[in-house]
């Protein structure tokens, strides 16, 4: 099989491409097996995910599908920097200046997404933030950690001596998050939000003046928080939720987050749904600046100007293009796509 492909990233968040316009797409079971195999980093390409666009041509009038499929085979609603990278790709490619997605198609309901430039600068027009749907939050069993103010507290309980804090190896970790719906679920965590408070000076260690460690513990931490919410809580967020942690500067005029995906069962780069919960929650001010930590630190990336509005918001990114391939290492399946 030679698969034609490309892969592109905003902030460091990855997505191989499969461009499917004008020709009849592959199956769903195909394309679910090929997502797992070509962003494996160890045999295959490498990606966050992998996204397949189609429709009748290019400038479609009633939009170009917009699929992600996750590293684990499963398909997301949506994604914010997959969609900024799409526009870009069909810019380049097409001279499509301007374009309509339709996204979160699995729930038989697609929602547009506008794609567009100004300035140079690339776009995407999404439905302002708001709650988690019912069918990615189930309550019943858990109303116990709902708050007043309609926050979720959760106490993690402890796994295994913890090697950051062997003297506190048997304390629980506790935080307070808000759901948030940006086209994908989300929890958003204010670092101030997580106790013991001293675990939290991991996550930003530059900003608090400490020298950044060789490793990271702030990454073991992440993915604690977000890798165990679902053991622990089971069917709480049946399809799983995306965790983000976030601290605001200038008055929340600027944000800076990391991020840990569920889909991936690690942190990423950046995620731009997440980077929209983040604004939502902490936020203030006509543009927003939303820093991505660790493409900060290893890409000295700028991250994300956020314009919120009252019932559309955008997000300007910079996507860019990687580079393209032709896929031939899939030998159980055979042709040319």
């Amino acid at each position: 099989m030679r698969l034609p492909f490309i892969k592109m990233h905003v902030c460091g968040n990855n997505f191989i491409f499969v461009d499917e316009l004008g020709r009849d797409p592959m199956p769903d079971a195909l394309i679910s097996d090929l997502a797992k195999k070509l962003t494996d980093p160890y045999t295959g390409v490498g990606a966050d995910g992998l996204i397949r666009l189609g429709g009748v041509n290019p400038s479609d009038s009633s939009g170009i599908s917009f699929r992600l499929l996750k590293p684990d085979g499963s398909e997301s609603l949506s994604c914010g920097n997959g969609l900024l990278c799409a526009g870009r790709y069909l810019a380049d490619r097409y001279g499509v200046k301007q374009t309509v997605f339709q996204t979160q198609i699995p729930t038989g309901r697609p929602v547009a997404v506008v794609s567009g430039e100004t300035g140079g600068k690339r776009w995407i027009r999404v439905p302002a933030p708001s709650s988690i749907p019912d069918f990615l939050f189930r309550l019943e069993r858990h109303e116990d950690i709902v708050t007043p103010e309609g926050r979720l507290v959760f106490n993690l309980q402890s796994r295994r001596k913890d090697p950051l804090f062997m003297e506190n190896s048997e304390d629980e970790l506790s935080f307070v998050a808000s759901p948030v719906f940006a086209g994908e679920p989300h929890l958003v965590v204010r670092d101030s939000g997580i106790v013991p408070k001293e675990r939290a000076g991991c996550l930003f260690p530059e900003m608090d003046g400490a020298v950044e460690l060789r490793r990271d513990w702030g990454n073991l931490l992440l993915c604690r928080m977000g890798g165990q919410i679902s053991a622990q809580y089971p069917g709480l967020f049946p399809k799983g939720i995306n965790l983000m942690v976030a601290r605001s500067s200038g008055g929340g005029e600027i944000i800076f987050f990391r991020s840990f995906k569920s889909g991936n069962l690690r942190e990423t780069m950046a995620c731009g749904t997440g980077a929209l919960a983040c604004a939502a929650v902490l936020g203030k001010g006509d543009a927003i600046r939303v820093v991505p930590e660790m493409a900060r630190r290893h890409m000295g990336a700028l991250g994300y100007t956020i314009i919120p509005g009252k019932n559309e918001w955008y997000i300007y990114g910079d996507p860019e293009l990687i580079w393209e391939g032709i896929w031939t290492g899939c030998s159980s399946f055979t042709g040319e796509v």
